[in-house]
C-alpha cells in the first residue's frame, strides 16, 4: 500500500484589531453565522480572513454591501453615554 502523505488542516486566518495593527483593509466577501451573531469574511492581500463580531461592527457591517471594500478602525474603548459602560469602538469605511 502506498504511503500517504498528510497536510495540516488549519482555520481561516482571523484578524485582531485590538493589537499593534488597529486597521484591516480589504473586499467585504461573506457572513458567517457565528456563536454570538455574524462574523465577517474580509479578503486581504488575496487572503480571506475572518473578523469577529461584536455588537458595534455587526451594526456598521450590515450597511455594508457584499463586494464593497471597506476598512476597519478599533478606535479604542469609549464609555457609553447612557449606561456608563466601556465598549469597544470600530470605525467602517467603505470604498
Amino acid at each position: 500500500m502506498a504511503k500517504k502523505e498528510f497536510k495540516e488542516v488549519t482555520g481561516m486566518p482571523v484578524i485582531d484589531l485590538r493589537g499593534d495593527n488597529k486597521i484591516v483593509e480589504g473586499v467585504f466577501k461573506a457572513k458567517q453565522p457565528g456563536q454570538y451573531g455574524d462574523n465577517y469574511i474580509i479578503e486581504v492581500d488575496g487572503e480571506d480572513q475572518l473578523l469577529f463580531t461584536s455588537t458595534v461592527i455587526s451594526t456598521k457591517m450590515n450597511l455594508v454591501k457584499i463586494g464593497q471594500t471597506v476598512r476597519i478602525t478599533y478606535m479604542g474603548e469609549k464609555k457609553s453615554t447612557e449606561s456608563g459602560r466601556l465598549y469597544k469602538d470600530y470605525k467602517v469605511e467603505t470604498a
